[in-house]
């Protein structure tokens, strides 16, 4: 019987294996990293700290407690990479990664958060009352991988 998550796995290898070509120098062990520019630690907070940092924003769980979900802790990075601009110029970007302190294979997930206006809103910031200050952590308490890309013209490439 195929489970789910040998399908996912198969096709995965199917759509890796065809996404190679000759050219493709992003799988030699020799070349440096192109992409990654820089990582910071900005928190690693236990699962309590986790929880108690869940329970400020009560509206997020509509009256219910957080100790329900919370099953981890999580370390959160910032990360600065290289990427496109629009105009397709070379540009530094930046975002909040937030990895789950559990062992085992973890699922990703990327947000693309909503629209900011303020510098400070920016995920590489995780500050206090923002999206990825909570939704983020969330995320990475319930055990996922949580991605959060600034916006270009925020972060790094403000």
């Amino acid at each position: 019987m195929i489970t789910p998550g040998k399908l996912i796995r198969f096709l995965w290898i199917i759509w890796f294996v065809t996404a190679c070509s000759q050219t493709d120098t992003t799988l030699d062990p020799t070349t440096q990293n192109q992409y990654l520019v820089g990582s910071t630690q900005l928190a690693q907070l236990t699962k309590e700290q986790t929880l108690a940092q869940l329970k400020q924003d009560a509206t997020l769980f509509g009256g219910v407690s957080p100790d329900l979900f919370v099953q981890n802790g999580c370390t959160v990075y910032r990360l600065t990479y290289r990427t496109k601009n629009v105009d397709g110029s070379d540009i530094t970007a930046s975002g909040a990664l937030l990895v789950p302190t559990k062992t085992g294979p973890l699922s990703l997930i990327s947000i693309q958060h909503g629209t900011i206006f303020d510098e400070t809103l920016a995920p590489s910031y995780y500050a206090p009352g923002t999206e990825a200050y909570t939704m983020g952590t969330l995320g990475a308490a319930l055990g996922y991988l949580i991605a959060y890309p600034d916006y270009i013209g925020y972060g790094e490439s403000k």
